[in-house]
């Protein structure tokens, strides 16, 4: 069976497995973020200033790669400003993006707080557990390069329930807490 090429964004289908939600609130001002900026998830480059505006670590990252040279493509005008797109490749073959954008020092400084923060990035979900287990048994990616052990950490505390006053107001006079064991990295949790 062969896809069609998605054509509308409505055409990309979500993950059925993706372990994470973004609730109403976090929703409207990442689509306010939209609006104001455009899409500042990757790396952003502000010629007005001569700085970054978002994937200062991405950057860091690239900068130990063999030495890359961007490609920038016309400036366009858009509802954010004008902008240019570049691409750059790396010794072994892999594509990577910026984009350019003219803005202000204060409107860079408003994105770069966006494209930062957690209140409109979304959250993770209890699936987040499954999903990290079926990646580890496979063994397709470097699991503990990627630091995804403390994602099985951070799924501990997505299922870890939480206390009604009167049980934890128990804990304090006495009651041990209980240890227990991920099922995955095999470390130890006290409850």
């Amino acid at each position: 069976m062969t896809r069609q090429d998605p054509t509308r964004v409505a055409d990309l289908k979500a993950a059925p497995y993706n372990p994470r939600h973004i609730d109403d609130e976090s929703r409207n001002a990442l689509k306010k973020s939209f609006e104001e900026f455009g899409d500042i998830s990757g790396i952003v480059f502000n010629f007005e200033t001569g700085n970054l505006v978002a994937g200062h670590q991405r950057t860091e990252v690239l900068k130990h790669y063999k030495q890359l040279e961007i490609e920038w493509g016309d400036w366009v005008e858009t509802p954010t400003g004008p902008e240019r797109f570049g691409t750059f490749r790396s010794a072994e073959g892999q594509t990577f993006h910026v984009r350019g954008v003219k803005w202000p020092v204060d409107k860079e400084k408003a994105a770069n707080l966006a494209a930062n923060s957690p209140h409109i990035a979304g959250q993770f979900t209890v699936e987040m557990a499954d999903v990290l287990a079926s990646i580890k048994e496979s063994d397709a990616v470097p699991f503990e390069d990627l630091r995804f052990e403390q994602l099985e950490l951070d799924a501990l505390e997505l299922v870890q329930p939480e206390l009604p006053p009167e049980l934890d107001d128990d804990i304090a006079d006495g009651i041990e807490p209980k240890i227990v064991r991920c099922p995955h990295c095999q470390k130890e949790f006290q409850l």
